[in-house]
């Protein structure tokens, strides 16, 4: 309890609320881009990036469930091991609740990278920890896909969801968060409009091809050209004129 204690009052130095960028107290906020890539010609992949924001006192509060095995004080002052250590540990359960599905059958997500912050693009201080996944499954060729972010789903935090087509396939029947609920502050949304924020459906199948263009046809297709056409009776005609004046 002494080293929890410990752990708190450290991290609660170090987090600096004016710097901070502004994350759900207490909860869980998700940024999810879900892509639609084409490894080769037979093997498509549903690629999902997934940003996990919370605040590092969350962090602690997450964590005591390993705590059997989990010393907590073998992270003291080291804590960008302790938080690589929550996201390792929470990678796996986060596949597991990405509910994503092709014609029915549901589709399973392995993690295939993993990283961790407290600093923003820009390298300043976010104020509190940024989790990157990175999740992949394999899909069939074609078919009718639905996706459902099912993390977190009892506790406090919003979800910005989106889609991106990266593959040459093409995309029908999509139905998924419009820009103008994406804009829409969070604290507004209602809780009709955060579960829409979860969910996106669409159909990929392969784009048509174009239509063959007509063959090359060269002039010998048809015959002599007008303008040898015109010759030759101007050549029969002279001929005519001349047996006639040899008659005479």
């Amino acid at each position: 309890m002494q080293t929890f204690v410990g752990l708190t009052l450290a991290l609660a130095l170090v987090t600096s609320p004016l710097l901070a960028h502004p994350v759900t107290k207490e909860g869980h906020d998700r940024t999810i881009a879900v892509r639609l890539r084409q490894v080769d010609p037979q093997t498509l992949q549903l690629h999902v990036e997934y940003r996990l924001d919370v605040e590092e006192l969350q962090v602690l509060k997450d964590m005591e469930r390993f705590r059997p095995v989990l010393r907590y004080e073998d992270f003291v002052g080291r804590f960008p091991e302790f938080y690589r250590q929550f996201a390792a540990a929470h990678a796996n359960d986060l596949a597991e609740r990405l509910d994503a599905r092709v014609n029915g059958a549901s589709l399973v997500f392995t993690c295939a990278s993993q990283q961790t912050t407290l600093w923003d693009e820009k390298k300043q201080p976010l104020g509190h920890l940024r989790c990157d996944f990175t999740f992949q499954a394999t899909m069939p060729a074609a078919g009718n896909v639905s996706f459902r972010d099912g993390t977190y789903e009892a506790e406090a935090g919003f979800v910005d969801l989106t889609f991106v087509n990266d593959s040459p396939l093409s995309i029908t029947n999509w139905i998924g968060p419009s820009e103008t609920l994406l804009k829409k502050p969070r604290p507004d949304l209602t809780e009709a409009e955060r579960e829409r924020m979860r969910e996106l459906k669409f159909r990929f199948e392969p784009t048509p091809a174009p239509n063959d263009p007509p063959p090359e046809v060269s002039s010998e297709s048809f015959g002599p050209g007008i303008l040898e056409v015109c010759l030759l009776c101007g050549l029969a005609v002279l001929a005519i004129l001349a047996n006639r004046r040899r008659r005479r």
